[in-house]
């Protein structure tokens, strides 16, 4: 026997319910053809959208679309496991491999962003060095070849290793960064060891364009 508190407390979930399936769909989204069982259901917060199983495994099986073809907002991972009940097509590997691979491309991205944006700090660390005129030229060069230098030929290994269009790009920027700086009248770089720079900067772009990783330090002449 349901007593007054039990109903009292299940009441909202009944509301709940009758007004979500209030404005439930009549049609497939997929054929357009009016509903037939067996039937699937997606719930989300504010609607119930409804489907023919057969016709939304098909579909996500055919395209690899594992959205709600009227949210467009993905299925999770339950919610086709419970779809899959339909089918003896394994959909939910399917979806578990989709995030191992989007799980490993934000990782890879990351990563890439990463070596990217240490080599061009490593060249704004080499850039400093240039402005200390107290010290004797083969000072300044020994530290840029051993610090920053040697760091950046560190991250431009591995981005050859990991993305090859991506040490290009990066190589080809920091030419460009240097271009820029021998041409800024408001810092002075050091007269001589600056085109040493250069041309060290300049030999590991030609070696990165020639699809070559770098094995140890370039050769750096002051």
């Amino acid at each position: 026997m349901v007593t007054r508190g039990q109903l009292k407390r299940a009441l909202p979930v009944i509301i709940r319910f009758f007004r979500r399936i209030r404005g439930i769909n009549r049609t497939d989204p997929i054929t357009l053809d009016h509903l037939q069982y067996p039937l699937f259901f997606h719930v989300t917060e504010s609607q119930t959208f409804a489907f023919h199983a057969p016709t939304l495994i098909n579909y996500i099986a055919s395209t690899g679309d594992f959205r709600n073809p009227y949210t467009r907002h993905e299925f999770n991972i339950v919610e086709i496991r419970r779809l899959q009940k339909h089918s003896t097509i394994d959909l939910a590997s399917t979806i578990e491999e989709r995030q191992r691979k989007r799980e490993q491309d934000i990782a890879r991205d990351s990563l890439l962003n990463f070596l990217y944006s240490d080599c061009l700090s490593q060249v704004e660390l080499c850039l400093d060095e240039l402005t200390k005129f107290s010290q004797p030229p083969i000072a300044i060069s020994n530290r840029c070849l051993r610090g920053p230098c040697l760091e950046y030929i560190r991250s431009i290994n591995q981005l050859v290793a990991i993305h090859h269009q991506k040490a290009i790009e990066c190589v080809s920027d920091t030419l460009t960064r240097l271009s820029v700086a021998s041409g800024d009248p408001r810092i002075v770089y050091h007269p001589i060891v600056f085109p040493s720079i250069l041309e060290f900067f300049t030999n590991v772009s030609r070696q990165i364009h020639s699809n070559r990783r770098l094995v140890g330090p370039i050769p750096f002449r002051i």
